[in-house]
């Protein structure tokens, strides 16, 4: 039996992005729960909408699960954020882009747009260290669009379909529920990532050590790096528990409220 209560979450996929348009709780009872769904797809779809059930604690968790890349997707965020050969926020990002957006066969294809939104255009010593780590390998490509092909077996395995692999995609860039404003340094994006990755519904926590390796940094750049998405209203607060060495955050009072 999955953890959490049932709720139905009901919306519209445009491409990677989700449109929810209602979230509700759902019966416990099976019978009830599958009557109910039924009624429900049909008027969504009538709306060119869809209903999805995800089991949480709460409506605002459900939210977010929803809102999270499915599970072989989720699977290659977490590898590549702990992979300690690729050493720093941008490289990270790049990587996670690169593998989040490439086909079955490992070719992928960053948009210049992306590349200058993320602030990774023109970052050509990024694509030479995962070329010497053996990650991938660059191919001509149509300026000034960026072209590759995945040589890491450990991803190739996890193929993705179209939704899951669009969603993902989403979520890298915009991690809910920790979600920070377009632009901001590598370092920011992916420490928000991170968290992101440990924040089932209005608060998170993880062992700092390990929050640190996700981020690339030391436990004490990661401290400074929470402080700054406090500054920035990502986050409401935190709190290091030194006995246990677990790091603790919340969400900012709108954020848990919901859209």
């Amino acid at each position: 039996m999955p953890d959490g209560r049932p709720f139905f979450v009901i919306g519209q996929w445009s491409g990677p992005d989700l449109t929810i348009w209602q979230i509700q709780q759902a019966p416990d009872d099976p019978d009830e729960l599958n009557d109910a769904y039924e009624e429900i797809r049909w008027d969504a779809w009538d709306a060119d909408g869809s209903v999805e059930i995800v089991y949480a604690a709460s409506a605002t968790e459900a939210e977010a699960t929803a809102r999270r890349p499915s599970a072989p997707e989720y699977e290659k965020c977490s590898l590549i954020c702990q992979q300690r050969s690729l050493s720093s926020p941008p490289l990270r990002l790049l990587a996670l882009q690169c593998a989040l957006r490439a086909d079955t066969g490992g070719s992928v294809r960053l948009p210049a747009g992306l590349l200058r939104g993320m602030r990774l255009h023109s970052r050509n010593e990024l694509w030479d260290e995962l070329e010497h780590a053996a990650w991938l390998r660059r191919r001509p490509g149509r300026h000034p669009h960026m072209e590759a092909q995945l040589l890491d077996v450990a991803l190739l395995h996890l193929r993705p379909d179209g939704r899951a692999r669009a969603r993902a995609v989403q979520w890298a860039l915009h991690p809910a529920p920790v979600v920070v404003p377009v632009g901001r340094p590598s370092a920011v994006q992916l420490t928000a990532l991170a968290l992101a990755s440990h924040t089932p519904s209005d608060a998170g926590g993880t062992d700092l050590n390990a929050l640190a390796r996700q981020c690339g940094y030391s436990p004490q750049q990661t401290a400074e790096l929470l402080d700054r998405l406090v500054a920035s209203q990502a986050l409401a607060a935190w709190r290091h528990n030194r006995g246990t060495n677990e790091v603790f955050w919340w969400l900012p009072r709108s954020t848990e409220a919901g859209h």
